[in-house]
């Protein structure tokens, strides 16, 4: 998807990554956790005993689980209750790996050292802070690679560094930051989205009109090709059709969006192989193939004048 593929989540509470421990058992997923819906409806029906719910969720390249809260007070229940939800759901260990994104940042580029064996990220937010003449205390946990070291293959990395308020704004007013003499641009630290976007020109989700790489628009009421504010002067008497599930229904209705916005919600499964055929399988094929034989029929001419066919 493009980088503007989700909404921005201005008046919606903060997101929350839940992580893979990327050394687990790999897991398999069945056909009815693989859906978005059934993974919103399952979660919610074992959230009821703590009294709220979730109204979105989505899966990050890494492997993530991101999830999002109807209100923004339940976003510190989370923790407490979605590790061991997913944990069931999905034989595999989640831990929860962000709470608010308000005073985090990224510096990008620091060096992560030997492969194999990166820097310890604490250590590394430590000298940044250090090497800044930054005095402020810094939490338990205060930086995390923002790499996965199963598939990053580079030298460096971005660090996501966890900074007051106060100590983040100034940052970010200078927006660099040293480290070992050499200086690493910063920026705010913002999380994936979990609601995608609606095109307004061909009315599919996951992108914007900027994005669109559909030429001629799509008639939003009607599907037919033309703008939708076109629709009562092109096409008045056309029935509605909705572009995402082919409804009579107009292409931007709530609930359709929706469904569709939890439809795109779903886990990656894992790539099917095709299957290799057996040794005894390609025995019998090649005996199959030496055992048959075609016999050509075959004419001659007696001195009769008739012809006689031979098999």
């Amino acid at each position: 998807m493009s980088p503007d593929s989700f909404r921005s989540h201005s008046f919606f509470p903060s997101p929350l990554l839940f992580p893979l421990h990327f050394h687990s058992v790999p897991f398999l997923l069945s056909a009815s956790q693989a859906s978005g819906i059934a993974v919103i409806e399952h979660i919610n029906r074992l959230l009821a005993p703590s009294h709220f719910q979730l109204k979105g969720c989505a899966w990050s390249p890494f492997g993530n689980f991101i999830a999002t809260p109807h209100l923004s007070e339940d976003v510190a229940k989370l923790p407490e209750v979605l590790p061991r939800i997913l944990l069931d759901m999905f034989k595999v260990e989640f831990r929860h790996l962000t709470f608010d994104t308000s005073s985090f940042v990224v510096v990008y580029n620091l060096p992560l050292g030997p492969p194999g064996n990166w820097a310890d990220p604490s250590t590394i937010a430590s000298a940044l802070m250090a090497q800044n003449n930054i005095l402020e205390p810094l939490p338990a946990s205060p930086g995390r690679w923002l790499a996965n070291p199963d598939r990053h293959k580079g030298t460096t990395a971005s660090l996501r560094l966890s900074l007051s308020p106060l100590m983040k704004a100034a940052i970010l007013r200078s927006g660099t930051l040293f480290f070992d003499g050499r200086p690493h641009p910063v920026r705010a630290f913002t999380a994936a989205k979990t609601k995608p976007n609606q095109c307004r020109q061909c009315w599919r989700l996951g992108h914007s009109e900027a994005w669109c790489r559909q030429t001629n628009p799509v008639c939003g009421t009607c599907a037919q090709g033309h703008p939708s504010h076109h629709h009562h002067a092109v096409a008045p008497n056309a029935a509605q059709l909705c572009v995402l599930c082919k409804g009579a229904h107009p292409s931007w209705t709530r609930w359709c969006v929706n469904r569709h916005i939890q439809l795109a919600a779903q886990p990656p499964l894992p790539k099917k192989k095709p299957a290799k055929p057996s040794a005894a399988s390609k025995r019998h094929a090649s005996k199959v193939t030496a055992g048959s034989s075609t016999k050509v029929p075959s004419s001659t001419t007696e001195p009769s004048g008739d012809v006689v066919t031979h098999l």
